[in-house]
């Protein structure tokens, strides 16, 4: 964001534009059901050194929403509004609903450039009344600033806010975590992994041995739901060699650390054998043997090394 020559209007670049406007759809069409999406063309902050109460932004945006919602606002305040267009935002809200989107726009503002304004024009926010689903709307709003031209410099807003805010909270800034990843490494998770210095999965060993996924890995390889915080992973084998080999139904159970941080440890059953539940007692719970040939298998089923 550079200052103009008068050092108190400031234009958002086009990256910040971007970043803004996903930010803003998200958040929007998370607490309103008339809201459909958006295309921002430019935002600017009015910076007041005297008096900061005054610090307002102003936005070149269209705003799509419901048709019949944005028809009863019309109706309601103007009286019948059967063919009329034209209208800016601020034309169609009370006052109420403006404040909450103001405040919606302040903090995303505050997130993507550190400047906290005080009051948001609607003014050059025109209306567009569509009738077409608001997921479809959005979602591709969103395709398209993803598959535009490689932004270096939208990517490293995004990774400044990351380091802001924490990976999770940026990641949902944008739609989720594949958002994120094709925004800030091209969509290559396994560069995710090596620069956010993540570790993919790894292996405990102890009094016992246990194997954890991360769950940003969990959340790309979008594994099938196995009742409440758990997926499926597969069936495998387990046995000694030259043995009898037998049936493991593996699957991954969540796991909430007290920090807030998030992994995914895999338990499973064969029979009335297994472990990572409970309910197993000690002599029907699996070796540290049976395991790791497990655990390897798993390993190579999801190619996991190659997210190293």
């Amino acid at each position: 964001m550079k200052p103009t020559k008068d050092d108190m209007i400031y234009n958002l670049d086009d990256s910040e534009v971007k970043l803004f406007q996903i930010m803003f759809n998200k958040k929007m069409s998370e607490k309103f059901d008339w809201f459909i999406g958006s295309e921002f063309q430019g935002i600017s902050f009015k910076k007041f050194s005297a008096n900061p109460s005054r610090n307002f932004i102003s936005s070149v945006a269209e705003i799509f929403v419901d048709e019949k919602w944005g028809r009863q606002q019309v109706d309601s305040i103007f009286g019948e509004s059967e063919g009329l267009t034209g209208f800016g935002l601020g034309d169609i809200i009370e006052t109420d609903l403006s404040l909450k989107i103001q405040t919606i726009m302040f903090k995303i503002f505050a997130q993507v450039t550190g400047q906290t304004p005080k009051y948001a024009s609607f003014s050059w926010m025109e209306v567009i009344f569509v009738d077409k689903p608001k997921k479809d709307k959005l979602e591709e709003s969103i395709k398209r600033i993803l598959k535009e031209e490689s932004d270096n410099s939208l990517s490293d807003k995004l990774k400044t806010l990351s380091d802001k805010i924490g990976l999770g909270n940026a990641a949902k800034t944008v739609g989720g975590l594949n958002n994120y990843i094709q925004i800030v490494y091209d969509g290559d998770i396994k560069e995710f992994f090596k620069n956010e210095n993540i570790k993919p999965y790894f292996i405990r060993e102890g009094n016992e041995v246990n194997m954890y996924f991360d769950d940003n890995l969990v959340q790309h390889l979008n594994l099938e739901d196995f009742g409440k915080d758990e997926k499926k992973l597969g069936k495998f084998k387990f046995g000694m060699k030259n043995g009898t080999q037998y049936s493991f139904d593996a699957r991954l159970r969540k796991v909430n650390y007290v920090t807030g941080k998030v992994v995914w440890r895999v338990v499973g059953m064969s029979g009335s054998s297994g472990f990572g539940y409970t309910f197993i007692s000690k002599r029907e719970t699996l070796a540290k043997t049976y395991r790791m040939q497990i655990f390897q298998q798993i390993v190579d089923k999801y190619s996991l090394e190659d997210y190293k």
